[in-house]
This record gives C-alpha cells, structure tokens and sequence, in this order.
C-alpha cells in the first residue's frame, strides 16, 4: 500500500511460509515496545527493523490495534 503522491510505503501484506504478514511503520521506541508486548508483532520482515515491524496476523490479533497501527503508519509516512 502506498502513496500517491509520494509513493512511499505506508503497509506491505504478504504470504511467508503460509502466513499472512503486514508489515508497518511504526516510531522506533514504540516498535520495541509493541514487539515485548504483543506475540505477534515482531521485528520487520525484509524491512529496516529500526522502523518496521511485521504483524503475524491470526485470529488472535487485536483488530483495533491494527487499525490504529495502520493509520500510524500513513501519518508517519505522508510526507
């Protein structure tokens, strides 16, 4: 998912090894905070880990979380 007018990543959905993965951009000390937090967030998948996390979807992710992750990550990456 990108923008149009900048065409920068804001989210990245792919298949690794039969799992779905949404990659995000996150603030560097929120990343590390989500990823002691949260199981299925981890350190970006072919991505700068700094940044970037990976969010291993599954019936157990928090659908809201997502959903604020991922408008984190527009905002973060509009400009």
């Amino acid at each position: 998912m990108k923008h149009k007018k900048n065409n920068k990543w804001f989210a990245l959905i792919m298949n690794v090894k039969g799992e779905e993965y949404l990659n995000i951009k996150t603030n560097p000390e929120y990343s590390e905070l989500l990823r002691k937090t949260f199981d299925y967030i981890i350190p970006a998948y072919h991505m700068n880990k700094e940044h970037w996390n990976t969010i291993v979807l599954s019936d157990k992710c928090d659908k809201k979380l997502i959903e604020e992750l991922l408008e984190l990550s527009y905002e973060l990456t509009r400009k």
